[in-house]
């Protein structure tokens, strides 16, 4: 049995955002859903997918963002 579809709603309260944001990133292709009707659904595995696609490294003891050349520095 497939895993059961998400809301707009429940993808927002899992990426700490508002519905419309949710909504405009399925529309522009950024993040994988469909549309039933006129609402989006979405799949967790397209979620978590998303979430590693688009994951921001994080100094830990700021916890702060890096920048992309402290990131490829720290890799070194």
């Amino acid at each position: 049995m497939p895993a059961p579809l998400l809301s707009a709603s429940e993808v927002a309260a899992w990426l700490n955002r508002p519905v419309p944001w949710v909504c405009e990133q399925a529309r522009g292709g950024r993040l994988a859903g469909s549309k039933l009707g006129h609402v989006w659904r979405f799949s967790a595995e397209d979620v978590e997918r998303y979430l590693a696609r688009n994951a921001v490294a994080v100094d830990p003891l700021s916890m702060t963002p890096l920048s992309a050349a402290r990131q490829r520095n720290k890799r070194r």
